[in-house]
């Protein structure tokens, strides 16, 4: 059984490949998504896979380093 379109998840997706550029990427899974496409689908799709994957797996690390290494926080005085 397929699980249902993950709005979320699909939203993140779409913001990540608008972010990295890659427009007709983000236009073929508007249209599986569209078609009624689960993330899981979209995530094994033969034409997909692989970048998606990569695109992700960026994003992931970029939310870790900042959870790990957030940015110097302003005192009140302006100085970090």
């Amino acid at each position: 059984m397929l699980l249902e379109v993950d709005t979320p998840s699909i939203a993140v997706l779409r913001c990540t490949l608008e972010a990295y550029g890659h427009l007709a990427m983000l236009r073929t899974v508007e249209k599986k998504v569209g078609e009624g496409c689960s993330l899981v689908e979209l995530l094994y799709s033969s034409s997909l896979h692989e970048e998606v994957l990569r695109y992700l797996d960026e994003l992931s690390r970029m939310i870790a380093w900042r959870l790990v290494e957030p940015p110097p926080r302003e005192t009140p005085g302006g100085e970090p």
